[in-house]
């Protein structure tokens, strides 16, 4: 169900019937995964991607990824229910005030899932 949602109907039927195999740059290309890297530098790039998403307010990322699941899984429009909501709710947190400190006085913020 997903894959025809990620590459489209066509590529999608074509990679099934067909059983086609991708190399990792080429299911990078049509957006089937996120980044094709090579084994030399995998381990720090790994890391890299997770330091990243540990300095991003964790609700605000729970948040987005409920209402992007949502979107997906649901009707359009009960997915753009789901994404105003949550956007009222991370408006709200702390962390969203911390953010908009962090912004203003040019430190990194440190937020708390709050």
């Amino acid at each position: 169900q997903r894959l025809p949602r990620l590459v489209g109907r066509a590529r999608a039927m074509e990679m099934i019937f067909e059983s086609i195999r991708l190399k990792a740059p080429e299911a990078a290309g049509i957006g089937l995964i996120n980044a094709a890297l090579p084994a030399e530098g995998f381990h720090e790039a790994a890391l890299e991607r997770a330091r990243r998403l540990a300095q991003a307010a964790p609700l605000a990322l729970r948040l987005a990824k409920e209402a992007l699941l949502a979107g997906l899984e649901r009707a359009p429009g009960k997915g753009y229910e789901v994404e105003a909501e949550n956007f009222g709710r991370a408006a709200m947190t702390e962390d969203a005030m911390t953010g908009i400190m962090s912004f203003v006085s040019k430190q990194p913020p440190d937020f708390k899932g709050k």
